[in-house]
């Protein structure tokens, strides 16, 4: 028998005196007393205490003390019952365990407080209040209280952790013995630390007592006492940067009684600091609430506000600094203005907003002054406007920043030239200028280098990496990474952190480790959330697509197809892609059909990595998997100039392989034959260079289905065919697999040849179309077809495309291997 007594400290002595006589007499019983209680006062009396101690002198009584949760406890926890990712649920753990000391009702109630309140965002370590129920058993404790006890306990609690003793007692003032007993009485209630104080620290057993105790203190009084411990503070000596960031705590929360102008002074100071640690997110808001706070002239308040904004910008919230610029935009001052455009140009390029609202901005503001090329700030606006125009689409742009760079260059600022560069780098690049963009990241990486501009060679980096991946030479894709490592650890931008992850992500999908590819994915979700509201889940969505289309996961989303179709957000060449994965050869088609209609597929020749490579990409697949010629035709000359080249949209968002493979495909479409075996001979010598397994199955793959189409079932095809699927199994390419697979139509005693007619036939095509496209005459087709109605017992065409498809005689569930 297990016999549990819960809460035992509020046992009277009759209870205790039957525990004890219970606990003597039962040793030979096959009893098991578990007993629970607190430790702490005022829960714990001297009764309890007394007959638990003569308990322990028997055999088989044990004291179990229980400590807080661990981290990973917490964690585990926030899985369970908070329904957490377990990744995200760690980096919440840390913070809680901080929050609640890892007390089980504190961190229930904590954790069901930021689900009501819809906070379960990015994490947070402070505590804005504590929930209510907290609150309730707190002040239970509380009214135990004498009142010069819970005065001396507020004064701690504002404080806060690790304000020294000597501090307290003489911001408490009167007689020292008393606030000292006060302590020790706050102690014995498990209000704070009693180890902490006999080192002269004050310390609470977690944020949450802190918080509470606060919480039922009055504003006006909690303001009265921030100032009585910043004036405390203050006149002990401002020694550490520590010191100077209480001082600037406490004086910022007594502002209503006069001590704004010294918040700010001292909030301005531990900004500072925290640029100089990297801490840019305190920084920014430090900055902001100085400026606010601020009893002085405009321009002193501007300044701090454009420090804000740069702040804002390297912690990756360039959303909050575009409101900030926008305000410093409404200045007097034309220079202010002019500032304040150029960094909403420059929080608004980030994330890759659209330039028009940047354009307007800088226009006004560079009719405001002087058209001076002598004149740094007027080049340096000049570049930012280039760059905006480029967002914008404005076809001026290069002309632009290419003046700004050649006044840049004329005016020997470093400074000034390693901005011009970077602007001008986000021009437009067409597929055979990328050597003119190595040339620019060549020329501004050594200047960043010398100048400790890490973000400048950041930026250099990301464009090396990704001209390395273009060109297929991995000795200087490692070269430009080794350069954005230093990037990352110099600047402590959470930007650049992201694109680095990018890179990893590259990697490891060309590798053939598609589950690293996923981790690596959701991990840059979970960093792009700390963006503010200009993170987007997009470049996650289309990584996890090409995944997931790799591993052959796209089927599980297939009773979705509908719903997905009637979102109004759908990106439409995403459900095209999806699509032609699924084998969906009707809404394929027609879908292929509407976007190459509304489509201006020339602006493929605009932008060299951004998102339309993706956009062109699918459009080659849907064509090549429905073998419509009409539509090869017309996006073959788009696709020609990337020859020799590698696509990938985004920074390493989708990576697509060579070129040539997808122009080898096209041409197996359209009937050059000839052309399409040397693409793709040409595609699989590039891809030597760069060693990616994956790329070189999807190669063979796209080349053996060529060989296919056209009948040549010889040994070269069949070797081909056998290492595709031997390099697809290795990486668990089951997409790839799946299409190598031998047709199952051969159980209806079909040929070879009248399977490739019947993929034909699934596929809506007449017999006309059946022989042009495996080139053999009409009357033949006709042949074919006849055999395979009689050989299938189907009453026509349409019963035996639908046969072929639910029966899986043919492999049109999805589309023809792409590379």
């Amino acid at each position: 028998m297990v016999c549990v007594l819960e809460d035992l400290h509020w046992a009277g002595t009759p209870t205790l005196q039957l525990l004890s006589h219970v606990t003597q007499h039962s040793a030979q019983s096959r009893l098991l007393l578990l007993c629970t209680h607190r430790t702490t006062a005022p829960d714990r009396s001297d009764e309890l205490t007394y007959a638990i101690a003569d308990l322990y002198r028997l055999d088989g009584v044990r004291r179990i003390d229980l400590p807080g949760l661990s981290a990973d406890e917490v964690a585990q926890y926030l899985v369970a019952e908070g329904g957490l990712p377990v990744r995200r649920a760690r980096e919440y753990a840390t913070v809680l365990r901080d929050q609640t000391g890892g007390n089980p009702f504190f961190l229930r109630e904590t954790w069901r407080d930021i689900v009501a309140r819809g906070d379960a965002g990015p994490v947070r370590p402070a505590v804005t209040s504590a929930p209510a129920s907290i609150r309730d058993t707190l002040q239970r404790r509380l009214s135990r209280l004498a009142p010069r006890e819970r005065e001396v306990l507020e004064t701690a609690a504002v404080l806060g952790d690790g304000g020294a003793v000597r501090i307290l007692v003489a911001a408490c003032g009167g007689d020292p013995g008393e606030a000292l007993s006060a302590l020790d009485t706050a102690a014995r209630f498990g209000l704070v630390d009693a180890e902490e104080l006999a080192r002269g620290r004050v310390a609470f057993p977690h944020t949450l007592t802190r918080q509470a105790v606060l919480d039922l203190v009055s504003p006006s009084r909690r303001a009265l006492l921030h100032a009585q411990v910043g004036d405390m503070l203050e006149s002990s000596g401002v020694g550490s940067p520590q010191v100077v960031r209480q001082l600037a705590y406490h004086f910022a929360r007594a502002s209503a009684l006069g001590y704004g102008g010294k918040a700010a002074e001292y909030l301005a100071l531990s900004a500072r600091e925290a640029v100089q640690s990297l801490a840019f997110e305190d920084a920014a808001a430090w900055y902001a609430q100085a400026a606010e706070l601020l009893d002085g002239p405009e321009p002193e308040r501007e300044e701090l506000r454009f420090a804000a904004a740069r702040s804002y910008v390297r912690a990756g919230d360039a959303a909050t600094a575009r409101t900030l610029y926008l305000r410093l935009g409404d200045s007097r001052d034309p220079g202010v203005r002019l500032r304040a455009a150029v960094g909403y140009e420059d929080a608004a390029f980030r994330p890759g907003l659209p330039g028009a609202d940047a354009c307007a901005l800088l226009s006004r503001a560079l009719d405001d002054i002087p058209a001076d090329p002598d004149d740094p700030g007027y080049v340096w606006a000049l570049a930012s406007l280039g760059r905006a125009m480029a967002f914008a689409g404005d076809g001026r742009a290069r002309r632009v920043g290419e003046q700004a760079l050649e006044f840049a260059r004329r005016l020997g600022d470093k400074r000034l030239l390693s901005h011009a560069l970077v602007a001008m780098m986000f021009q437009p690049i067409a597929p055979g200028s990328t050597d003119h963009w190595l040339a620019l990241a060549a020329e501004l990486a050594p200047l960043a280098r010398e100048s400790e501009d890490w973000e400048a060679l950041g930026i250099a980096a990301i464009f090396r990496a990704a001209i390395a991946y273009v060109h297929a030479d991995p000795d200087a894709w490692s070269d430009a990474i080794a350069d954005l490592d230093r990037a990352v650890r110099g600047s402590g931008q959470p930007v650049l952190a992201h694109l680095r992850g990018c890179n990893d992500y590259a990697h490891a999908f060309l590798r053939g480790d598609f589950a690293a590819a996923e981790r690596t994915a959701e991990d840059l979700l979970e960093l792009g959330r700390s963006f503010g509201p200009d993170a987007g889940e997009g470049p996650y969505g289309l990584q996890m697509y090409m995944v997931r289309r790799e591993t052959g996961a796209l089927e599980a989303v297939r009773p979705l197809v509908d719903v997905i179709r009637q979102v109004q957000a759908t990106w439409e060449p995403g459900l095209l892609a999806l699509y032609t994965e699924l084998g969906l050869t009707g809404p394929t088609q027609s879908l292929l059909r509407r976007l190459l209609e509304s489509s201006d597929v020339s602006q493929a020749r605009q932008s060299w990595w951004g998102e339309w490579i993706a956009v062109l990409v699918f459009l080659v697949e849907a064509a090549v998997a429905l073998r419509d010629a009409d539509a090869a035709r017309r996006l073959r000359p788009v696709l020609a100039p990337f020859t020799g080249l590698q696509l990938v949209a985004g920074q390493f968002v989708a990576l697509f392989g060579p070129a040539d493979a997808y122009l080898a495909s096209l041409d197996s479409v359209l009937g050059d034959d000839e052309s399409a075996e040397r693409l793709f001979e040409r595609a699989l010598d590039q891809n030597r260079a760069l060693g990616s397994v994956v790329h070189r199955a999807a190669i063979l793959a796209a080349w053996a289905g060529h060989l296919r189409s056209r009948g040549d079932l010889s040994r070269r095809y069949e070797e081909m065919r056998d290492e595709a699927r031997r390099l697809a199994a290795s990486t668990g390419q089951v997409r790839l697999m799946r299409a190598l697979d031998p047709p199952t139509a051969h159980a209806a005693g079909l040929t070879a040849r009248e399977i490739d007619v019947l993929r034909l036939i699934s596929r809506g095509r007449s017999n006309r179309d059946i022989a042009a496209e495996l080139r053999i005459t009409e009357n033949t087709a006709a042949n074919h077809v006849r055999s395979i109605l009689i050989k299938t017992g189907a009453a026509n065409r349409t019963q035996v495309a639908m046969m072929a498809v639910s029966r899986r005689w043919v492999d049109d569930h999805g589309p023809d291997p792409g590379p």
